[in-house]
């Protein structure tokens, strides 16, 4: 009785892996990753012009990756399609045969010598249910190999667009208006940690192609019957020519602490400030990027060029009250029409 019971249980679990083969072995799973990767590709374009109606200037190259990525999908979709056709029907021939001598063995059980006879056919076909799945999981691999380049690319340019966008949202939320010309690159969680004594500042960085700007924005004095106050104010905006090097270092344990240690040139507010970049931000990268803007190399990437007539307005926007003659302490930012002098009180058209 205990060997027919542990025979019917292995029939049991064959019936159960013929049921999961009849879905892999039409390699659906290859199939909705090939529609997946169809319908980002026909979202790319318009995520694209919508970053750059939002008022992104910068990584030109975003244009050029749709178009390589959009002609490499067209070159190779129609091949995965007919492999896949192919190797669906090859396996789907095997699921078939497979079958049919399970529906033999079920007819075979009620005979006289059925347990030595079905123990040796469920051995068979266990072994070939196996070489089915070790063929339907290598036609997976071959497949989703012939597209896992564009995949990858196509993920990577997403995770680029994602991250653009949540820089413009905190743009668009910032507590400090853009200069004239002004454009923002990249932006980071970050915590100030040489700012004093803790709890240090945590807010967000703005590297602009003119600025490093960081921007406290966090809920602060909170604690078990307190609310707390949420602050979001600038603690410092330098001018990129205040920045004489950048170094990236990774801190803590296996490295989970991403700095940036920026050393400032004379006259600028600090001659050293340090920064954590968070959320798994590579401070390498960072530290990349503000040196493009320092070096000017930042531009190459516009895919907008500057504004003309504000670059001319911000030329010859005036550095002095024509009234008093005293220096203008507000800084000119994007959109202003007038600025008035602290001093006599004057205004002045922009």
């Amino acid at each position: 009785m205990g060997k027919d019971n542990n025979l019917q249980e292995r029939i049991a679990a064959l019936e159960s892996r013929l049921r999961g083969l009849q879905e892999k072995v039409n390699l659906a799973a290859i199939r909705d990753r090939i529609e997946d990767v169809a319908a980002k590709l026909r979202e790319l374009p318009a995520k694209v012009e919508e970053l750059r109606a939002r008022g992104y200037v910068f990584r030109s190259f975003l244009e050029n990756k749709v178009k390589v990525l959009g002609k490499q999908w067209d070159e190779v979709k129609p091949q995965i399609e007919q492999e896949l056709t192919s190797e669906a029907k090859r396996l789907k021939q095997a699921l078939d045969g497979i079958e049919k001598r399970m529906a033999g063995l079920r007819g075979k059980l009620g005979a006289v010598a059925s347990q030595i006879a079905g123990t040796q056919k469920v051995a068979e076909i266990e072994g070939a249910v196996g070489d089915l799945e070790a063929k339907t999981a290598a036609a997976e691999r071959t497949l989703g190999g012939m597209f896992d380049q564009v995949e990858q690319t196509l993920e990577q340019t997403l995770a680029q667009i994602s991250e653009i966008f949540w820089t413009l949202e905190q743009g668009d939320e910032a507590s400090f208006q853009m200069q004239p010309t002004e454009a923002i690159v990249i932006a980071a969680r970050a915590e100030w940690t040489s700012a004093g004594s803790k709890p240090y500042p945590e807010g967000i960085l703005f590297l602009t192609d003119q600025r490093l700007i960081f921007e406290q924005k966090e809920k602060v004095g909170g604690g078990l019957f307190r609310r707390g106050e949420f602050v979001q104010e600038v603690k410092w905006a330098l001018p990129i020519g205040q920045i004489e090097t950048v170094k990236a270092e990774k801190r803590g344990i296996l490295g989970g602490k991403d700095m940036l240690i920026i050393n400032l040139a004379a006259g600028a507010p600090y001659s050293q400030i340090e920064v954590e970049v968070k959320g798994g931000v590579d401070c390498r990268y960072w530290a990349q990027q503000i040196n493009r803007v320092r070096s000017g190399e930042i531009a190459s990437e516009r895919a907008v060029p500057v504004d003309e007539e504000a670059e001319k307005a911000a030329r010859e926007a005036p550095t002095a009250c024509p009234v008093c003659g005293a220096p203008f302490t507000e800084p000119i930012t994007r959109g202003m029409t007038e600025i008035k002098c602290q001093y006599c009180g004057s205004v002045t058209r922009l």
